[in-house]
């Protein structure tokens, strides 16, 4: 079925709007929908890999790395938003080597 089909076919679970964002973004965010402790879990587990991840420079058999991947040896956490949805970090091999990475959180 197309967009255009679903979208025509009344919502039975996600409200229209739910719908055609998702058709619009080629994602849906549904707030609360895992319970904060497990979201909290969930984000230490992330952050050790992420942790981990910044001193492999050759993939294995856990690692599928990209091309043009280099191990990071820092990442700073420049700026948060007031409604904590935007972050700007920095990341290098060396302090004096900047790559600002915009974050915002999905809407």
């Amino acid at each position: 079925m197309s967009p255009e089909e679903i979208l025509a076919t009344p919502p039975r679970v996600l409200t229209q709007a739910q719908r055609a964002a998702y058709f619009e973004t080629g994602y849906l965010m549904v707030e609360r929908l895992l319970p904060d402790d497990l979201l909290e879990r969930l984000r230490a587990v992330t952050a050790a890999f992420v942790e981990e991840s910044r001193t492999v420079a050759e993939p294995d058999r856990k690692w599928d790395l990209e091309d043009g991947h280099r191990p990071h040896r820092f990442i700073d956490v420049l700026q948060v938003g007031a409604d904590r949805q935007h972050v700007v970090v920095r990341m290098g091999i060396e302090r004096k080597v900047l790559v600002p990475l915009h974050l915002r959180a999905a809407a």
